[in-house]
């Protein structure tokens, strides 16, 4: 189970903060509740930056409707080779921009 944010200690939330691409040298001398707010904004630009899906020829969302980054949607396509093999037999798959909801 994650461990929220309120009861991290200053390193901890600032190794958070860095894991999500924060400078750590900004980072010293900063408030708790000031890392909070930046692990926030961090995690919310992330989610912002993932907006690509993987489907297959006919349209279909592949792998569970996960969202990727530009380049996370790359490497899976990468990993796969453009195909997909399950019991249905083999299918090209795509990189689509995912519709805003």
């Amino acid at each position: 189970m994650k461990k929220s944010l309120s009861r991290m200690n200053t390193n901890e939330l600032r190794d958070l903060a860095v894991e999500l691409g924060a400078d750590r040298k900004k980072l010293y001398g900063t408030s708790k509740q000031s890392l909070i707010l930046t692990i926030d904004r961090l995690r919310k630009e992330a989610a912002s930056k993932e907006n690509y899906i993987i489907v297959d020829e006919n349209d279909n969302v592949m792998f569970g409707g996960q969202h990727y980054t530009e380049a996370g949607a790359d490497r899976v396509w990468n990993m796969y080779n453009g195909t997909y093999e399950d019991e249905n037999g083999e299918r090209y798959i795509y990189i689509k921009k995912a519709e805003e909801e």
